[in-house]
């Protein structure tokens, strides 16, 4: 069977500089098999470039595209290995996006293991809302939302729960309302 066939491919990725010409079965399927994985990486660098993500959700968009599981996988882990992107560096400023919505740590490590991020880039993360003050930032929620301070306990479990589904811990809401108010908060 003769046909003619342009098939693209990284001239790094290959062992020897390939010549025009007529190619046997098993040239063919090894310049094909490459030409998709060279397909694979290009899609990669553009989705890359759209945005940083984790190796979990670039695979998974590049499924979403139409491209094999196995070649979709060895793609983002050549791109991740190379350095193209960074895992750790971007689970940060998913932190970052959360710290300026004004979220709790554990909405904020929630969010960022729901985004496929790993341990080592959640290890990064916690270390970095370590440095944060959460208190302050809960604080700055209180304000920006016009919440009023609870004067029943009805009022005050809602107004707790609400805080907690923002990712902050009672103590944290405690410390944030006497900083606020100046005066001691009874849960």
């Amino acid at each position: 069977e003769v046909r003619q066939e342009i098939l693209a491919v990284f001239a790094a990725r290959l062992s020897h500089v390939p010549q025009c010409g007529t190619l046997s079965e098993a040239e063919y399927e090894c310049f094909a098999a490459e030409s998709e994985m060279t397909g694979a990486l290009d899609m990669g660098l553009r989705l890359l470039g759209a945005g940083a993500v984790s190796q979990l959700r670039l695979i998974q968009k590049m499924r979403q595209r139409g491209v094999e599981k196995e070649i979709a996988e060895a793609a983002a882990a050549e791109l991740f290995a190379r350095g193209y992107a960074d895992e750790a560096a971007s689970a940060l400023r998913e932190a970052e996006k959360g710290i300026g919505k004004l979220w709790g740590d554990r909405r904020i490590l929630l969010d960022v293991r729901a985004k496929g991020y790993g341990e080592a880039s959640l290890a990064a993360v916690k270390k970095f809302l370590l440095t944060q003050n959460a208190a302050k930032r809960c604080e700055k929620l209180i304000t920006r939302r016009h919440m009023t301070l609870p004067a029943t306990e009805a009022e005050r479990s809602r107004f707790v729960a609400s805080l907690v589904r923002y990712g902050y811990t009672v103590h944290e809401i405690k410390q944030a309302l006497v900083q606020k108010s100046g005066q001691r908060f009874q849960n």
